[in-house]
């Protein structure tokens, strides 16, 4: 634990299925499973089922952490808690999820993010960093800084996918404006006309 932010590494070996239950500290916080599965039941929040190599961000006042892990494996697990200054330095970096980080929202996604290489290298870095006892506080500082900027930039690079990648409906709706355009090529034909006719968002038509 120090100023600006708390890691807790959690190691255990399951033989049979077990259940946890944990006090969550304030603020803005990460869980990253390296391996094994849980399930994660936090107070005022939707369960969330993570498996090796995924992780989640949220926010939350202080409150109960639950978590059911299943099978022989065993579970790893890296929760970090970022106190407000860590969070709010990187508002400008990251102005999508200015809500998220100054607190008024509580999941940055609602399902569970897949760790690229650059993360997983950081959290075995952190796990297994090796320095002298006064040299370790500003080894993890920065490291700390890294992960937490990796895990804002992995959540980023997905919500992009996300809003670039159309549904279904989306994409049968795109094929019927398409097709009204080339049916009168002369007619000047709005965006927004278009999208109610449709019935889709102009916003994700325009893109």
């Amino acid at each position: 634990k120090f100023d600006e932010y708390t890691l807790s590494l959690f190691q255990f070996e399951f033989a049979l299925k077990s259940t946890l239950v944990s006090n969550l500290p304030s603020g803005m916080q990460s869980l990253f499973i390296a391996k094994g599965k849980s399930l994660h039941n936090i107070t005022g929040l939707s369960k969330m089922k993570l498996h090796a190599n995924q992780f989640f961000l949220f926010n939350k006042n202080e409150s109960i952490w639950k978590i059911d892990v299943q099978g022989s494996k065993p579970l790893l697990l890296l929760h970090a808690s970022y106190y407000s200054k860590m969070s709010e330095e990187l508002v400008h970096a990251f102005p999508g999820f200015e809500r998220f980080l100054r607190g008024d929202e509580n999941l940055i996604r609602s399902h569970p993010i897949s760790a690229n290489n650059l993360i997983r290298d950081t959290v075995n870095q952190i796990m297994h960093a090796d320095y002298e006892p006064n040299k370790l506080p500003f080894y993890l500082k920065n490291k700390v800084s890294e992960y937490l900027f990796l895990l804002l930039e992995q959540a980023s690079y997905e919500s992009m996918n996300t809003v670039l990648q159309p549904s279904h409906h989306e994409i049968e709706a795109i094929y019927k404006v398409r097709d009204m355009i080339l049916s009168d090529v002369l007619q000047h034909h709005v965006i927004s006309d278009l999208a109610k006719k449709v019935k889709m968002n102009q916003y994700r038509l325009k893109i």
